[in-house]
């Protein structure tokens, strides 16, 4: 557990390589269905979920810290190229813990299948990445790989991506 207070700003993002089509969507609601017991507020609220048109589905990695649901966000970067940015103001509305278990926050260290509301229009970057249809990603190795984070913790991102990527252009390769 790590509290977002105690996080340093420049680990403050979250990743994500893939969304996830209405057909993925609703294998996971069925694995959700068939794995959880309680079936509560969380539970309902997914499970009655449909996407909007300014909502989308995207597959996060290890989360930075513990998120407290809704939780805002205004940058998408690409994580390989963190001059690229796109400013969208959106809102974190759905967690699903490692894709099948609904919960109210999302977790340091863990996937989530993780639901997002954007305030206006979806922005185009978020179409770049790759699309899952199935059960089980299979992104391809030259997927984009985004960055979420708030706009005013941007600079503090991006200057340690460069730092890491200057320091592995030094050392390992």
């Amino acid at each position: 557990m790590l509290s977002e207070g105690k996080s340093k700003i420049e680990n403050r993002f979250l990743t994500t390589e893939c969304r996830f089509s209405s057909t993925a969507i609703d294998i996971w609601k069925q694995e959700t269905q068939i794995r959880c017991k309680a079936k509560d507020a969380y539970y309902n609220n997914y499970m009655n979920w449909q996407q909007g048109d300014n909502e989308m589905a995207l597959f996060t990695y290890y989360a930075y810290a513990d998120l407290s649901i809704p939780k805002k966000f205004d940058c998408l970067f690409d994580y390989k190229n963190p001059d690229r940015y796109v400013e969208s103001n959106m809102i974190l509305k759905h967690a699903i813990w490692e894709g099948w278990f609904p919960i109210n926050a999302m977790e340091h260290g863990h996937k989530h299948l993780a639901i997002f509301e954007f305030e206006a229009t979806i922005p185009e970057i978020i179409f770049e990445l790759y699309k899952e249809n199935n059960k089980y990603a299979q992104i391809p190795d030259n997927a984009l790989c985004l960055g979420i984070c708030e706009l005013a913790n941007y600079e503090a991102i991006k200057n340690k991506l460069a730092n890491v990527q200057h320091f592995y252009n030094e050392h390992i390769l």
